[in-house]
């Protein structure tokens, strides 16, 4: 059988379907409360026009004061019909809100779970930004839940059509054939407008993530020192503004055309609706229906064409711009993700084998990295020298298992990287990255986020910070490793070698047989530097190490030197091997050392 979502019809009730069982799935009993409520609501709206008729025909055929006594019931009826509906109403808005908070969340949970699961170098294409973008900023829970919602009703809205159907047809089985006839060639036009509205806020999605950026550059902390100093407010208030404003001239231009479309396709329901009310007048002007009868018609006939208009507003929304927005959700969801190999290291320090490595960055020119072959012995440190896009760090990224490898091989033991769980390679990895980050959390989770199983170990944690070069700043804060930090939730703001220095310390918190340095020193002054080489020195020993620097002194620390010129590996040696061959390494070190000459 062929996969439903393989045609665009199918594929789009597939969408539907599978959406309202995400939604119903995130809260079971509220979700099918909501649905018997829908069906009952629906019944109360063909209970009320029979209930009418029935009460009319009553009334022509009383005669006398006791006769009325027989009105009562009717009376009752239809007071309790009211009744009912607005009872109904009511739970449906408790309900709708029990629904929509578990929805948001159950999705946010999703998308969250997903976006640790994408692989990285998804991260480096843009289209995928436009599509994280409209998943997780504008597409996220409340249209997964404005779609449910909206589902509900269109199914409330159809249940009751067929009521208010039936009660009309019985004063002429044409009226409520035109008015629906009508309503099914008028739907065309909304749904098609709602295409054309989700088309452009697709369209739109890079723009809008650029008028994002803007404001971002305009209120962000760290980005107000330049913005004041290069005086740049102005100028990029004026752009977010001129940006904004074509951005508005387009929905506007859209808006306008749409209103001008619809208030033409109004017409026609007016006129439909006019000719089945002649209809049913005449047939009851024909003596061919009675009074009760031509009430409960025209009653249903009036209800009949506000619902329609409503279900088909709904339908026109749900297919033509929900489903295709929310859409943007599941396209999110069903990103690939990087496969999970059952298989594990082999245990003590094995040595690192790699064979003929490329890779290639998802939409770039060329390789970051070509036929890169070497191998680390257990408990050697090497160091990965080069110029900037060298592809120091993308080699470090697929020794870590983050990227997986274009061609070639990565042998650890006798394994390739490729079948092993990564989840165990990172247990015995420790790693600070020059681009660390800065979690404005406690200086105990700052650290302690480098082995989280070990994070509520005190006495670990204060290893690591005494082994980064962080215990003795951190002994002045006023809770230690209770302290937040960072100013987002009133914490204790740290310079940006102290911050260097908690990384330097989440990075040896794992202990572990690898430890891979990127620029640990970079934001560091020359006495802190020296704190970090010898603690390199200190935590490095048997351990198997990777550093990347730009400084050469470090470098020096190592047993080999890797260096690495536009993604190829060029010399590799010790230092005094390379200094005398004269060639790459050589000029960098010169070039370097002539500033401390």
């Amino acid at each position: 059988m062929n996969d439903p979502r393989q045609s665009r019809p199918a594929a789009k009730v597939y969408r539907l379907l599978r959406l309202i069982w995400e939604a119903w799935r995130a809260v079971p009993l509220a979700a099918t409360a909501l649905f018997l409520r829908t069906v009952l609501l629906a019944a109360t709206a063909p209970a009320l026009p029979w209930a009418t008729g029935r009460l009319v025909d009553a009334l022509s055929r009383a005669r006398g004061t006791a006769a009325f006594s027989g009105l009562v019931p009717y009376v009752l009826l239809i007071v309790g019909i009211r009744l009912a509906g607005s009872a109904l109403a009511i739970a449906g808005g408790w309900f709708e809100a029990r629904v929509q908070e578990a929805q948001q969340r159950h999705v946010l949970r999703q998308l969250l779970r997903k976006a640790t699961r994408v692989p990285l170098q998804r991260y480096n294409i843009p289209d995928f930004h436009d599509t994280l973008y409209r998943a997780v900023g504008d597409f996220a829970g409340w249209q997964l839940h404005d779609l449910f919602w909206r589902s509900v009703y269109l199914l409330q809205g159809v249940l009751a059509l067929a009521g208010l159907a039936w009660v009309a047809g019985r004063g002429d089985p044409l009226a409520p054939a035109i008015i629906l006839g009508t309503g099914l060639l008028t739907m065309a036009v909304p749904w098609q407008f709602g295409i054309q509205s989700y088309a452009l806020q697709r369209a739109m999605s890079p723009e809008t993530r650029l008028l994002q950026y803007m404001r971002h550059l305009l209120t962000g902390r760290d980005e107000a020192k330049e913005v004041r100093l290069f005086g740049l407010g102005p100028y990029l208030l004026s752009r977010w503004q001129r940006h904004a404003d074509a951005l508005r001239l387009r929905i506007t231009r859209q808006h306008n055309r749409q209103r001008l479309g619809m208030g033409i396709v109004n017409l026609a329901p007016m006129v439909a609706f006019a000719a089945a009310l002649l209809l049913v007048v005449l047939r009851a002007g024909a003596h061919r229906i009675g009074v009760g009868a031509a009430v409960a018609a025209l009653y249903a006939l009036l209800s009949l064409q506000g619902q329609w208009e409503g279900v088909s507003g709904r339908f026109s929304e749900v297919w033509g711009w929900y489903l295709r927005a929310v859409g943007d959700l599941t396209t999110f969801l069903d990103e690939p993700e990087l496969p999970v190999p059952d298989g594990t290291l082999p245990a003590g320090r094995p040595p690192i084998a790699v064979r003929d490595l490329s890779f290639t960055y998802p939409g770039a020119d060329g390789p970051a990295l070509r036929g890169v072959s070497f191998t680390l012995a257990p408990g050697e440190k090497v160091a990965l020298v080069g110029e900037n896009g060298a592809g120091k760090t993308t080699l470090v990224h697929l020794l870590l298992g983050l990227y997986a490898p274009t061609s070639g091989t990565i042998q650890v033991g006798d394994r390739d990287l490729r079948t092993v769980d990564p989840a165990g390679l990172w247990a015995r990895t420790g790693a600070v990255f020059q681009d660390f980050m800065r979690y404005h959390l406690t200086v105990r989770e700052n650290i302690g986020f480098g082995s989280v199983e070990r994070a509520a170990d005190p006495r670990a944690v204060d290893r690591a910070a005494r082994a980064g070069g962080a215990a003795g700043f951190v002994a002045e804060l006023p809770e230690r490793y209770e302290t937040v930090l960072g100013p987002t939730f009133g914490g204790r703001d740290l310079s940006v070698g102290q911050w260097q220095r908690v990384a330097t310390a989440r990075g040896l918190m794992p202990g572990g047989d690898l430890l891979v340095l990127d620029e640990p020193t970079a934001a560091l002054d020359a006495k802190a530097e020296a704190e970090v080489y010898r603690a390199f020195a200190e935590h490095a020993d048997g351990r198997t190490a990777i550093l990347i620097s730009h400084r050469m002194g470090f470098a020096r620390l190592a047993d080999r030197i890797l260096v690495l010129k536009e993604g190829k590996l060029v010399e590799q040696g010790t230092h005094e091997d390379l200094v005398h061959q004269g060639g790459e390494y050589a000029q960098l070190f010169a070039a370097q050392a002539q500033w401390y000459a």
